[in-house]
């Protein structure tokens, strides 16, 4: 597991000299003491500083961080949220916040304030950061968020590759187990470590290795849910044709599986069979009715088959759903264009670049200047 101590230059760089001058001393005393290592009179020192002075976000920073070097996280929840309340855009705090409610098992909370977190910053390379996306990839397996778990480890296998239990991460999140690794039962270690081997092998681009640890999985464990949606993840890797055959055997293990059927139905349109995929994208879009990619995928499928009115349905929808999204506007702009509603169309087309273009940028890139 990563290590514990923050480092203190992510503290708020507030003067203490608007304080009341007892507590400004007493602060003064409380960080020389934390400094010094001598974390429990620090507590105490920094007590008294803030029942004299509570609007005092600093005090509030380095007691957390007594508290939270202790692992004492009830208490260290409840400075960091004093720190939050007087400062709502301070990204460490928020960060550390997430962290204690983690610990605390508040595990909802703790990921929309580390979510939130990234939004305001927190900076960047720090150790702080890398505790903060280590939890956050933990978090979004654990609450269901499995696309989104996978894309997170599958960077995280290609930037940090000694990421701490990787492989554990990653076969929770491609056999779709809502759990930490610490929950991993005894009798499930097995089939996760081989799930994520094959999933951390795959994005490594090892594939026929991958696929190894895959058809492993599947011989020591046949009606495990979610490895023949492994098998054919990786399948797809390699261009075989094999892999919708594999997701039609997960339907058999999983008949709701909305991710199965959505690869069926994306994959017949790849091939130019729309009219045989639209009914795995509608059974989707009945089973998960709020899913952006239900939604796009069979927008687009209808779209194929001129049934217009229809995709627009499904298009808005999407947008609805992720109102940032560059391929929501992108689509629903496509079917307006189709339906001759150029007004609409053109304003869902400008949506697109400004959504595409703030994407880029939160990578780091900038759009060619032909898409300007």
């Amino acid at each position: 597991m990563w290590p514990k101590v923050i480092a203190l230059s992510l503290g708020l760089s507030l003067a203490a000299s608007g304080q009341a001058p007892a507590a400004a001393e007493l602060a003064r005393k409380a960080l020389a003491a934390r400094e010094a290592g001598r974390l429990t009179e620090s507590i105490e020192l920094y007590r008294k500083a803030l029942a004299l002075r509570p609007v005092d976000p600093e005090s509030w920073w380095y007691q957390g961080l007594n508290y939270y070097d202790l692992d004492r996280y009830v208490e260290a929840e409840e400075a960091f949220r004093n720190v939050v309340a007087q400062n709502p855009e301070h990204g460490g705090g928020l960060a550390l916040l997430g962290l204690c409610e983690f610990q605390n098992r508040k595990y909802k909370t703790a990921f929309a304030h580390i979510v939130l977190a990234k939004e305001k910053g927190i900076p960047p390379g720090s150790e702080l950061e890398r505790v903060a996306h280590y939890h956050y990839v933990m978090l979004a397996n654990k609450l269901g968020q499995f696309e989104l778990a996978s894309g997170l480890l599958a960077d995280l296998t290609r930037r940090a590759p000694e990421t701490p239990r990787l492989a554990e991460m990653a076969g929770l999140s491609a056999l779709r187990m809502p759990l930490l690794p610490d929950e991993i039962a005894p009798g499930d270690r097995e089939k996760v470590l081989l799930a994520g081997q094959a999933a951390v092998l795959a994005w490594r681009k090892d594939l026929p290795e991958a696929l190894r640890h895959a058809d492993r999985l599947l011989e020591l464990y046949p009606r495990q849910p979610n490895a023949h949606y492994l098998k054919a993840y990786i399948l797809l890797m390699m261009n075989s044709d094999r892999a919708l055959e594999e997701f039609h055997k997960e339907l058999e293990i999983s008949p709701r599986h909305v991710q199965a059927r959505l690869q069926i139905a994306y994959e017949l349109r790849q091939r130019g069979e729309a009219q045989k995929g639209l009914p795995y994208a509608l059974e989707a879009v009945k089973l998960a009715p709020e899913d952006l990619t239900a939604r796009n995928i069979c927008g687009r499928l209808l779209l194929d088959l001129d049934r217009v009115q229809q995709a627009i349905v499904h298009l808005e929808r999407a947008v609805k759903l992720a109102p940032t999204s560059p391929e929501a506007h992108f689509h629903l702009a496509a079917a307006y264009g189709r339906a001759g509603r150029a007004a609409e169309a053109a304003r869902h087309r400008k949506l697109f670049l400004q959504h595409e273009e703030a994407r880029k940028r939160r990578l780091g890139e900038t759009l060619p200047s032909a898409q300007r």
